[in-house]
């Protein structure tokens, strides 16, 4: 699964599915940096669709800036593939969704709230 397809309407939550193979496997893992002095966009909204449903939320600032990272030496599948997730103001979910997550750290217990941040494919380019 390529990053540009991935879509975070709510805070980052993992979903388990039923595959022989866990979905995460193709996918690098990512060092997210708080972004410091950006301004606020103007005005700005999306209409998001996901499995709790879709919604219209506010785009407020940038707030991290994702790099894909080799850890523990798994190496980088897509060194190209870049996240700028914004904050965003959304409604509460009307019932939390139960989520069941599983990855390298065990099994996590989690219920979605809101919608947190939209994280989009950014492009690098480093500024001297």
């Amino acid at each position: 699964m390529s990053v540009k397809s991935l879509l975070v309407g709510c805070a980052v939550v993992g979903v388990a599915l039923a595959f022989a193979a866990p979905s995460h496997a193709a996918l690098d893992h990512y060092k997210c940096y708080k972004i410091k002095k950006d301004v606020l966009v103007n005005q700005a909204s999306a209409l998001t669709a996901d499995q709790f449903g879709s919604e219209t939320v506010s785009i407020k600032k940038a707030f991290l800036w994702c790099n894909p990272v080799s850890k523990d030496g798994s190496g980088i599948l897509n060194a190209n593939d870049h996240l700028l997730c914004y904050k965003v103001k959304g409604a509460n979910l009307a019932t939390p969704p139960h989520i069941a997550s599983t990855n390298q750290y065990g099994l996590q217990q989690l219920y979605a709230k809101k919608p947190f941040l939209l994280c989009v494919p950014g492009n690098k380019v480093i500024i001297p």
